[in-house]
């Protein structure tokens, strides 16, 4: 079997001998040589690039909501799969998603001095480790998300090594100071030839019209494992082009996904119409079939009836007081958009 160093794990290599021997002006310090871990020589594939575009409805954010799975495109024997964690405000956006199992020739390269500061920040990216398969993902709408995706990968056989940690590198273009943030996710949990990736538990933004480029790579459990890139604010960048459709060498396949955002159920109360004198309170209970979050409430005229959650502990039990003659309406919406709308009448 032929095999081959990638790039990257020279580079890493490159990186290390620079900093062990004072060069380059990375370090005036001696050090210790750390003992170098077998590399990993991962297999010579043909190079494959698949670009998709898919349409991705994601309704908002409810309690105990699971991400949605995105289906990203195969290539090169592997399968990945995105989870997309919920935002705050349901929206729909197009997603462009290219992997590639070579460098995508718009994404940033793996520096040399980015390495060597990695290595510094580190302690010691060693060598040995190689990259297996890149992803570039490209919004059309902001997404912003109570965490990072979390990512799934079924590897071909020939990927799975043992005595070796899988891990997630990100290229955020709104934090372009912190390079590739090599421990973004990981270390993966490994079953098979399936590797999962925990999502990262920070606040997480796709920015509109920018992308983002992931990296995974194997590194020998024998080296210094990467830790997670400082917190730093984003900042401002011009808005880029999404990835071709016509890749060279051209994509296995071109396809799309759509995800249908789900109609919202809409709000029932019991009773309805409401029927109350001033002065009188009554007790209804409003609901969304498959919604168990807060509801909002709100009284066309505050002056003729009000509202207020029967208990802080229910969510579902409102009580209606009248306050003086008239009519006017109430409604109720869950945070999905469902809406609700209940007729009161409050007698002298």
């Amino acid at each position: 079997m032929v095999v081959w160093l990638s790039p990257a794990a020279f580079t890493l290599a490159t990186a290390a001998a620079l900093l062990s021997c004072g060069g380059g002006g990375v370090s005036t310090t001696p050090v210790s040589p750390l003992p170098s871990p077998t590399p990993i020589l991962i297999p010579i594939g043909a190079p494959v690039t698949v670009v998709q575009q898919q349409t991705v409805g994601l309704p908002a954010a409810s309690p105990g909501a699971t991400p949605v799975a995105v289906q990203l495109p195969a290539a090169a024997g592997f399968s990945p799969v995105m989870l997309l964690p919920l935002p705050q405000i349901a929206t729909n956006t197009q997603l462009t998603v290219l992997v590639s199992n070579v460098a995508p020739s718009s994404s940033p390269p793996l520096s040399l001095e980015r390495l060597a500061q990695a290595v510094r920040r580190t302690a010691a990216l060693q060598p040995g480790a190689a990259v297996l398969l890149y992803n570039e993902i490209y919004s059309t709408a902001a997404l912003v998300l109570p965490t990072a995706p979390g990512f799934t990968f079924t590897l071909p056989a020939a990927d799975v090594f043992a005595n070796a940690n899988y891990y997630l590198a990100l290229y955020d273009p709104t934090r372009p100071s912190l390079g590739w943030q090599y421990g973004f996710e990981g270390p993966a949990t490994v079953s098979g030839s399936t590797l999962a990736f925990a999502a990262n538990s920070a606040t997480f933004t796709l920015a509109a019209n920018l992308a983002y480029y992931f990296a995974l790579y194997v590194i020998p459990q024998a080296a210094a494992q990467p830790t997670p890139a400082p917190s730093i604010s984003p900042t401002s960048v011009p808005t880029q082009s999404p990835p071709p459709i016509t890749e060279s060498p051209p994509p296995a396949s071109v396809g799309n996904i759509t995800i249908a955002v789900p109609t919202p159920s809409p709000v029932l109360c019991t009773p309805a119409p409401v029927a109350v004198t001033v002065g009188q309170t009554v007790l209804i209970t409003c609901a969304a079939q498959g919604y168990i979050g807060r509801l909002s409430v709100a009284i066309a005229d505050p002056n003729i009836a009000s509202i207020h959650q029967n208990t802080p502990q229910t969510l579902t039990d409102f009580n209606v007081t009248g306050l003086a003659a008239g009519t006017t309406t109430l409604t109720v919406q869950t945070q999905p958009g469902g809406m609700g709308t209940v007729a009161i009448t409050v007698s002298p």
